[in-house]
């Protein structure tokens, strides 16, 4: 057993791989290190279904508070920092309480569990659950970032660059190898498409803040208990522009299992929620709500909604990806052509938005 410093913060390190299809042992060996007081008899097993990258494992004994054990998915590397994941995770601790880190390891880490239910998509209609989501999601944004990080948005630096150089030739067969083909064309011919649509979403000036940018409904953990919400799975986020988190929300709302993008929400629907996100803002300035205005709230929906077009080309892009490396059974293939799909058929309504304080 070693140790690492992320943010100035020791988190234990064990040399160890821990195999899915058989993840009990590896499990154990990581609890004599961090849980050593824990018997095996004792320990209870807990698998989470519904991931789409990893496997996520929970452990428990007796009255003890339940551990998350993450062991990552095939080649996420590929599109994933988990050193920057790590880093993030205990940032996010010591600025708003998120879950702690306990330990990593050469294809996982171990962290705390939220305790409560992942919220259910019709949910996010819900106006006082929404309340609830655009208060968390205003004080994530709030944090202060890294001096090293406040001009380096993961849109330019990650997702519209190395991502892109990840892009597969080809896929397992000829008829998905065409299929893709015919999505983008080819990645350079993509690249000059993103390229463009950065430029135009330059002239938003939208800040850049620690966002989540997976703000899907399975990311977010209701306690009926105490009535409180936590983001969780940050194994995405990190410093990106605020639009792309407010776009990626409403993206969202359109599910991963079943895609329906006839449930992206209505212009009246997302001005109600932007104002809420904008009051819950304000408070943490130490502002009144009443300070925002209607021209703030028509601002920030052609912030979103022009940045949610990037949203889809990223898990467009991350799409392909995993259908080259995940060996998960889902069609990522089928899932990018809905995500490229849909920001073609918004794109030219989207961009024709214009910011009431720019007439």
């Amino acid at each position: 057993m070693a140790s690492n410093v992320f943010g100035g913060v020791v988190v234990t390190y064990v040399s160890l791989c821990v195999d899915v299809s058989s993840y009990r042992p590896g499990i154990l060996k990581l609890l004599e290190h961090i849980r050593p007081t824990w018997k095996e008899e004792t320990i209870e097993f807990k698998v989470f279904e519904g991931g789409f990258t990893n496997c996520l494992v929970g452990v428990k004994s007796g009255e003890e508070d339940m551990l998350l054990v993450r062991v990552y998915g095939r080649n996420t590397e590929k599109f994933i920092n988990r050193e920057s994941e790590i880093k993030n995770l205990v940032y996010l601790n010591k600025h708003i309480g998120t879950p702690p880190v306990y330990a990593h390891f050469d294809n996982g880490l171990c962290y705390g569990y939220a305790e409560g239910r992942h919220l259910a998509l019709d949910e996010l209609y819900d106006k006082t659950m929404g309340r609830r989501i655009a208060k968390e999601l205003a004080k994530m944004h709030a944090i202060p970032l890294p001096a090293e990080d406040t001009n380096k948005a993961l849109l330019d630096t990650v997702y519209f660059n190395s991502w892109l150089d990840e892009i597969p030739a080809v896929l397992e067969t000829e008829e998905k190898t065409a299929r893709m083909k015919k999505l983008i064309g080819s990645v350079e011919e993509l690249r000059r498409e993103c390229d463009e649509l950065k430029s135009h979403l330059d002239q938003l000036n939208s800040p850049i803040v620690f966002c989540h940018n997976d703000l899907m409904s399975k990311n977010m953990i209701y306690s009926q208990n105490d009535g409180s919400l936590t983001l969780i799975d940050l194994e995405y986020g990190g410093p990106n522009y605020r639009g792309f988190d407010l776009g990626d929300f409403f993206c969202e709302f359109a599910g991963i299992d079943t895609v329906d993008y006839n449930l992206f929400p209505s212009r009246d629907y997302q001005l109600v929620w932007l104002r809420m996100y904008l009051e819950e803002a304000a408070l943490l300035r130490g502002e009144e709500p009443s300070t925002v205005t209607d021209e703030m709230v028509e601002d920030l929906y052609v912030e979103a909604n022009q940045f949610a077009l990037t949203c889809h080309v990223m898990w467009g892009i991350w799409g392909l990806i995993q259908a080259r490396y995940s060996v998960l059974d889902f069609d990522y293939l089928e899932y990018a052509e809905l995500r490229f799909g849909e920001y073609r058929s918004r794109r030219e309504t989207f961009l024709l938005l214009k910011k009431p304080s720019k007439k």
